[in-house]
């Protein structure tokens, strides 16, 4: 595991994220927290065409939102990323969201992971997968 800090992305609000209250629809939250977590995979090297190739991949099993606050069109999201493994096969991708105009978080997110033979439909250990990705703590 790569004992270092999250990894971090920015996204900026587009119009059409706004929802008929006026604020950051929670469906663009998980359009957003998974675009996260693909940046974090390919930052640390991870080839999604290798993962294809061997038929391969994590597979969401459940996900949980909890939203802390508002974030409004123009602001821009502040995402930290890191994984907590939870056996061979399964881990919890793990997000914190921060509006960018003043840092507050806005949003806490648990994405528990199963690493699979797509083809097979069975778990496969998920060491070399997460080996150099961000991992709980290392803040």
């Amino acid at each position: 595991m790569n004992e270092t800090r999250p990894h971090q992305s920015t996204f900026e609000i587009r119009w059409d994220d706004m929802d008929s209250n006026g604020h950051l629809n929670n469906k663009r939250y998980q359009t957003y927290l998974e675009e996260a977590r693909w940046l974090a995979v390919r930052s640390v090297g991870v080839d999604f065409r290798d993962l294809a190739a061997r038929s391969c991949g994590p597979v969401i099993l459940k996900a949980a939102f909890e939203y802390l606050g508002e974030v409004v069109y123009p602001d821009r999201l502040l995402i930290d990323s890191w994984i907590e493994p939870l056996g061979k096969s399964r881990a919890d991708f793990v997000h914190e969201v921060r509006r960018a105009s003043d840092g507050k978080p806005v949003c806490r997110a648990r994405i528990h992971w199963l690493f699979m033979d797509l083809k097979r439909k069975r778990p496969l250990p998920m060491d070399q997968f997460i080996a150099n990705l961000p991992v709980a703590g290392t803040a």
